[in-house]
């Protein structure tokens, strides 16, 4: 969806949600992929993220897995399962590191995630803007 037309024919900026809770996390990506002049919206938990995603209707989604509330296993999943919004490209974002799916989180729960993508924390930058990049041409 990079540089669609949109009314007016005027060029259409691809649209990410944030979903962490960590503002500082927010404000990294956002000062990362503005570069990109991206139209960036956030939200801090599982369900103000899919509320977001309703209302937003972003072209690629950043999920933060460890949240209080409602997690990233469990708003990937709902994500996942609603017809307007399965389409859309989830990136994970953990500090869980390489061993996401076989970590006790994930084993405790018995989740599984049906993301496109995903980023370990700390996030370098120049990894970020290409996993969106690639996100974003399909």
């Amino acid at each position: 969806m990079l540089g669609a037309m949109g009314k007016g024919g005027g060029i259409m900026k691809s649209k990410v949600l944030v979903i962490d809770d960590s503002p500082e996390q927010i404000d990294f990506i956002k000062l990362v992929l503005e570069k990109d002049n991206y139209d960036i919206r956030a939200a801090s938990d599982g369900k103000s993220g899919l509320s977001a995603a309703r209302s937003f209707n972003p072209d690629v989604i950043l999920l933060d897995i460890m949240m209080p509330g409602q997690d990233g296993f469990a708003a990937c999943k709902e994500l996942k399962a609603d017809d307007r919004l399965k389409t859309i490209p989830v990136l994970i974002m953990t500090a869980l590191g390489d061993c996401l799916t076989n970590s006790n989180y994930a084993a405790e729960k018995g989740l599984e995630l049906d993301s496109e993508e995903y980023l370990a924390k700390p996030i370098n930058p120049d990894i970020l803007r290409a996993k969106v990049r690639e996100l974003l041409a399909g």
